[in-house]
């Protein structure tokens, strides 16, 4: 699932796993599985940390929901 809104690019995703930008996992249902909505430009970066294997952090404008309803609920309401 992935529904974007281009004023300022809000998203709303599924992540299971894969690439998608930040994320990157080999296996199915690991840690970063599930809803989120990311806004562009958010200079706060007061969503999720992503974990890599070579021990880099990376502070990210992503926010975990616990629905598809919520994620898109979250990028209408921007």
């Amino acid at each position: 699932m992935r529904a974007e809104y281009n004023h300022n690019l809000m998203i709303a995703l599924l992540y299971n796993y894969g690439i998608y930008w930040e994320f990157y996992e080999k296996q199915p249902n690991n840690i970063y599985s599930g809803y989120y909505y990311y806004e562009a430009g958010d200079d706060k970066n007061d969503g999720i940390v992503i974990r890599y294997s070579n021990g880099y952090e990376k502070k990210t404008s992503y926010h975990k929901v616990s629905s598809a309803d919520n994620a898109l609920l979250a990028v209408i309401n921007k």
